[in-house]
């Protein structure tokens, strides 16, 4: 959960998407950060539909890697240095 050289770190995280017993949500994973801002939070009971779940590695049929077992899978979002311009 490295960035490549010469690339600058935004945030580093853990990996995200919907939870496995759920259908029809996101497909994809995000980089969730570790310490999320909820800047324009909503009083009230929100719907349960639409849940991001942090990503766990399930390896309990492994022993190869059985200590990664329930552990939350890091992530790291990376910005890369301004490219020239052609003109």
């Amino acid at each position: 959960k490295t960035c490549p050289s010469h690339h600058t770190e935004v945030y580093a995280g853990v990996m995200a998407g919907q939870h496995y017993i759920r259908r029809g949500g996101m497909v994809d994973y995000l980089c969730a950060p570790l310490d999320p801002e909820f800047l324009d939070p909503v009083s009230g009971h929100q719907s349960l539909l639409n849940i991001i779940s942090k990503v766990e590695y399930e390896t309990f049929t492994s022993q190869k890697w059985k200590d990664l077992q329930q552990h939350e899978a890091p992530c790291v979002v990376c910005q890369r240095p301004a490219q020239g311009s052609n003109e």
